[in-house]
């Protein structure tokens, strides 16, 4: 548990000269120091706490706000203290109590201390990661969020290239800020030979700058982690990582399903499932033969491992056509597991019957495994659709509303 108690352990380091009877003058150096800030959270019963530090900092005079979504909070479960002597500098902490219904609703809460005309900004949010800012007081009106996105390789560029490929994507509404932010990669492995490019893009009110890094799949497969660092003149450091999780070597079990007719309008979605004992990384590529002709490798909507019973699974969706599915089309499921040299045999489906030379199945033994199954597979679409939903509306919410805080 963090202990203000603690935290706030005060040192007197004070220096006196004295000249006759009654007369006290302090002598002082100090240079101004700006503050560290850092927000931490502790779950709480049925709230969580968030925990505002500022720490090292010199003048005394600061100031600590508490946002929600952008809008003041004004809550009498807020509590600040008064900074502290510690050595020569001051620290002080704030903390904000917030129900569990707030938290899980996705709500971002922000610390905003104010320093010597500079305004340092923490955010939090569940299941979110942010960039940290130091900016200007004067131009505290054109603060924008910034987020950090580290994806996973591309599974197509491992079956078509045989290489890794990965993007680490920063975001926000400031052109500006998005520019200077420099990105850095870190590898952890014996082989680091890579190649990496940048590009920005704006996509309406949201401006992206993109780092792509590029591996040879021989150097790929000896990764055990990276690191994607986000950084600038106003930009606190944040790092988002991948730990390539290898397995055990062994070859899991995948099979391939459909969703059931009433789902089918214009549109079949296909959901392939890869199982293991253990946690493991699977990159899954998706492919459309007719006939004898393969069709080209393209990437699907591929979930993180998931805990389920006694064992991992990967989900991974892909949509055709109901043309397609009706026709002679076969779907094929290819995955390749995380540090394998070798790709393990495909599974298809196909609407015409035709199971020639493949391994597929699309039955489960046991009901209750069936239940289970289509309650998380349909809970993984479930959150898909919401998500492009939800995008495409908060997207045009943006375009309307240009003073609206950036999420």
């Amino acid at each position: 548990m963090f202990l203000y108690k603690d935290f706030m352990k005060v040192k007197h380091c004070d220096a006196f000269d004295y000249w006759g009877s009654g007369t006290k003058v302090t002598v002082s150096s100090d240079k101004p120091s700006p503050p560290k800030v850092s927000l931490l959270k502790e779950p709480r019963g049925t709230s969580q706490v968030l925990f505002c530090t500022a720490e090292d900092f010199l003048p005394k005079d600061i100031s600590v706000k508490w946002t929600k979504n952008g809008q003041n909070v004004e809550n009498v479960t807020a509590k600040a203290w008064d900074p502290k002597l510690n050595g020569r500098t001051y620290s002080t902490i704030s903390l904000l109590e917030v129900s569990n219904t707030d938290w899980n609703s996705g709500a971002v809460y922000s610390c905003e201390v104010s320093h010597r005309q500079n305004l340092y900004i923490k955010k939090v949010s569940k299941g979110k990661r942010f960039l940290s800012f130091k900016i200007s007081i004067q131009n505290a009106n054109r603060f924008s969020v910034v987020t950090v996105n580290l994806k996973q390789p591309s599974p197509k560029e491992i079956f078509i290239n045989k290489q890794a490929k990965l993007e680490c994507v920063v975001a926000g509404q400031d052109r500006e800020i998005i520019q200077k932010t420099q990105i850095r990669w870190e590898i952890v492995g014996p082989n680091q030979r890579n190649s990496t490019t940048e590009e920005i893009k704006s996509e309406g009110a949201i401006h992206k700058k993109t780092s792509t890094l590029t591996q040879s799949f021989s150097d790929w497969l000896t990764v055990e982690k990276v690191r994607c660092s986000a950084e600038g003149e106003h930009v606190s450091p944040v790092t988002e990582e991948i730990i390539v999780q290898k397995g055990d070597g062994k070859d899991p079990t995948v099979t391939l399903h459909i969703l059931p007719d009433e789902f089918i309008v214009d549109k079949v979605t296909l959901i392939c499932l890869v199982s293991s004992s253990v946690k493991q990384d699977f990159y899954i590529a998706w492919s459309e033969n007719v006939g004898q002709n393969n069709g080209v490798y393209t990437d699907g909507v591929t979930f993180l491992p998931q805990k389920h019973d006694d064992h991992y699974r990967v989900t991974s969706l892909y949509t055709t056509t109901k043309k397609k599915w009706e026709s002679k089309y076969t779907f094929v499921c290819n995955v390749w597991p995380a540090g394998r040299s070798d790709k393990i045999n495909p599974t298809q489906v196909s609407n015409a019957g035709d199971f020639s030379n493949m391994t597929f199945s699309c039955i489960l033994e046991a009901e209750d495994d069936y239940s289970s199954l289509w309650s998380a597979t349909s809970f993984f679409i479930f959150l898909f659709i919401f998500s492009l939903s939800y995008n495409v509306i908060f997207s045009l919410h943006q375009v309307k509303c240009s003073d609206c805080a950036f999420l």
